[in-house]
């Protein structure tokens, strides 16, 4: 094995060596796949439809698509609008006015559903007459009294759950959005974000200019997709705000700023193919992927930040300093890529997609690193002029030793701790969890909550022709054994409910009217006739929802079916888990294997130890999320290979040079700065890469806790 790892160091270092005497040959091919990258990512796309998370084989994955096609949701923008002390006459007046005016003017909408467009049929004389519930004539001043009356009768009809709240105070309306035509659709995906900007922006200028104290609620697919456009945006905003950062902390340890330059440069010679290759293989940008720029940052600082010190024990011999760090480096990115490559077992494509992806990323920054901007550095070396402060600091921390028994206990009491537990983790996630508690939609799906008694819509399709009392009586079934259903609405309730002033021939005429009216698609699918009725739950938690389904899938016996894009994130859910355990054991072995390998290449004693010293910081981290109960966000799943993937880093840089000063100096400055860098996840909207950083950064430091204190105690004669 010795023979391998000097074989294959050898070969590294010759491979460096022609890098700087061909440097022009390497020059040029880098060359041309940044241009074949930069071309390519015009094709680069986000993920704005949560349904695209469900994967081809989940057992709901046919269910979701056809109720999308069916019944043309994907795309529908809900807003609220409330005032604290109620609206006036004249204020619904001017909401109706501006929901006809919006529509006249705009092309974009196939139909708006709101409060004002529930209608009720009446016999006057020998005619048959329709009119809206909620003010028939803005041309007749009506008191407000009235208008609170007509709300009630709102309010009791079968759709009164979503048009008003329980003070009666509040108004909804609903866009369908036109779906973009392909040459209309932008970069990243195909949400007509314009049509969303325009009603958003119409409501500033045509009603909070004329209602004081207006407030808007978001919800619906549509709001969901924008917001999430938003994030992402705001992402890449954030990524750019780490370099002031990396500015000042250079400066704080005294490393020269041209090291920064280098940094920003080797940074996007780097991200760019990563990009490039994301956008050839139809990889989008989602929630985890977004977080790539930052990964692949973190990866570029801890190489630099090792070489930069290596570099001042080499009194400035740069060629030497690279050919020393040159296999290390390679070695943890070797590591870095098992990690992040054991992502590719797991159940879910999004959590794939980024693991591979971020594993070739592990590879690219490696290249770009030790290949190509070598060359670009000692062209300006005369210019680097770095006085590294604090040194003696950080020695004095990272050389502080506990008694071996002591460290030998402390090493090994997560694992004795795991092997005694039953690990049960479990699974807390939620579409609206997506987002901050702070976030608008977060905001939007509490007042819907509080307001209505329900969080989500749930379709309960019929899959057969069956009469009225056996749909009324699943319906009932459904709701008398979940407590958090809280409302169900069917087309048989809405029609009765309106034409209960009729009767005889006018009320079938009319009820036959309604069968064939544009509004009754929100019911009947135009395309395959199918009925369904709409389940309103207070409950979004992916346990609930999942017992819901099953009970269903029993009492239905194949004439009806229960889905939603909240039903298919249930499955999404329970894989979550499945993630997190497989791809944690699969990471587990194969770093733990390689990290022993190369252990038996050094004469150091307690092998196995050493070995726990690395994956120390990991398996506390697993032990605290189990004594603390932490639930598991989508997101968060992936956090445990990380860290394996991470794991060995600085071990691996020992075996290299176990005396080496240098070593503990850039590791605790590569912490420092990758928990800096860790800390912007903090600022952006996703609830989920909130926790991840929370979890990165305690990962960090108890992993460099195992990986210095603890070996160095073990390492004390």
């Amino acid at each position: 094995m010795n023979n391998f790892l000097d074989k294959l160091k050898s070969l590294l270092i010759k491979l460096f060596n022609l890098s700087i005497s061909h440097y022009k040959v390497f020059f040029t091919v880098y060359f041309f796949i940044l241009l074949a990258s930069f071309l390519q990512l015009k094709e680069l796309r986000q993920l704005i439809d949560i349904s695209d998370l469900i994967d081809a084989d989940f057992k709901t994955y046919n269910a979701l698509h056809e109720l999308e096609k069916n019944y043309d949701e994907k795309d529908q923008v809900s807003v609220i609008l409330r005032k604290k002390d109620k609206f006036s006459f004249q204020e619904h007046c001017l909401i109706l006015d501006w929901i006809n005016s919006i529509q006249v003017k705009s092309y974009e909408f196939t139909r708006i559903y709101s409060s004002y467009g529930l209608k009720m049929a009446k016999k006057e004389g020998k005619d048959l007459k329709v009119h809206p519930i909620l003010i028939p004539d803005c041309t007749i001043e009506n008191s407000n009294s009235e208008i609170s009356n007509q709300l009630q009768l709102i309010a009791n009809s079968p759709s009164g759950h979503l048009l008003t709240n329980k003070k009666l105070d509040d108004i909804f309306v609903s866009f369908y959005l036109r779906p973009l035509d392909k040459k209309d659709e932008d970069i990243f995906g195909s949400f007509n974000e314009k049509s969303f900007s325009k009603i958003k922006k119409s409501i500033e200028n045509s009603l909070k200019n004329q209602i004081d104290n207006l407030e808007t609620y978001w919800v619906g697919g549509g709001s969901y997709k924008y917001f999430l456009k938003q994030g992402y945006k705001k992402m890449n905003v954030l990524n750019l705000f780490i370099f002031p950062i990396f500015l000042l902390v250079f400066y704080f340890f005294g490393i020269s700023l041209y090291w920064l330059v280098f940094l920003i440069i080797s940074y996007m010679l780097s991200l760019i193919p990563v990009y490039g290759i994301m956008s050839l293989f139809h990889v989008p940008i989602d929630l985890l992927t977004s977080a790539i720029p930052l990964m692949l940052l973190m990866a570029t600082i801890q190489d630099l930040i090792f070489y930069i010190y290596k570099l001042e024990h080499y009194e400035n011999d740069y060629i030497n300093a690279f050919k020393a760090k040159i296999f290390p480096s390679f070695m943890t990115s070797l590591t870095t890529a098992i990690g992040f490559g054991s992502l590719a077992v797991s159940d879910l494509g999004a959590i794939r997609r980024f693991g591979i992806i971020c594993a070739i990323a592990a590879i690219i920054e490696w290249v770009v690193s030790f290949l190509i901007m070598p060359k670009i550095i000692l062209r300006f070396r005369k210019h680097i002029v770095s006085d590294l402060r604090f040194t003696s600091f950080i020695q004095r921390i990272s050389n502080f030793k506990f008694p071996k028994t002591i460290a030998i206990i402390i090493v090994c009491s997560p694992f004795i701790f795991l092997s005694l537990s039953k690990i049960n983790l479990r699974i807390e996630d939620s579409p609206e969890r997506l987002f901050n508690k702070d976030h608008i939609l977060y905001e939007s799906a509490q007042y819907l909550n509080d307001s209505r008694d329900w969080l989500a819509e749930i379709s309960l399709v019929f899959d057969k022709k069956i009469d009225q009392s056996e749909r009324h009586r699943l319906l009932n079934q459904i709701q008398d054994n979940f407590s958090f259903i809280k409302h169900y609405e069917s087309f048989d309730e809405v029609k009765d409910y309106l034409t209960k002033n009729l009767e005889g021939k006018h009320k079938e005429a009319m009820k036959k009217a309604m069968n064939n009216h544009s509004s009754s698609a929100r019911w009947i699918s135009p395309i395959s006739s199918k009925e369904r009725a709409l389940i309103y739950s207070d409950s979004s938690d992916i346990n609930d929802i999942s017992s819901l389904k099953k009970h269903v899938d029993k009492v239905c016996q194949k004439k009806c079916h229960l889905i939603s894009v909240l039903i298919s994130y249930s499955e999404f859910g329970i894989r979550v888990l499945k993630t997190l355990v497989s791809s944690f054991k699969f990471s587990l072995v194969l770093i733990s294997v390689f990290l022993l390998l190369i252990l038996f290449q050094r004469k150091i004693n307690y092998k196995l130890l050493v070995l726990l010293c690395s994956l120390w910081g990991p398996f506390v981290l697993l032990s605290l999320l189990l004594i603390n109960d932490i639930g598991i966000y989508f997101a968060t799943s992936i956090v445990l290979s990380i860290l394996i993937g991470l794991s060995g880093d600085v071990l691996i840089h020992h075996c290299g040079d176990l005396e080496s000063k240098s070593i503990q100096e850039a590791s605790f400055v590569s912490l420092i700065i990758m928990s800096m860098i860790a800390m912007i996840f903090l600022f952006s909207d996703f609830n989920g890469l909130g926790k991840i950083s929370y979890l990165m950064i305690a990962g960090f430091f108890l992993g460099w806790f195992g990986d210095i204190v603890l070996f160095s105690s073990l390492r004390k004669k």
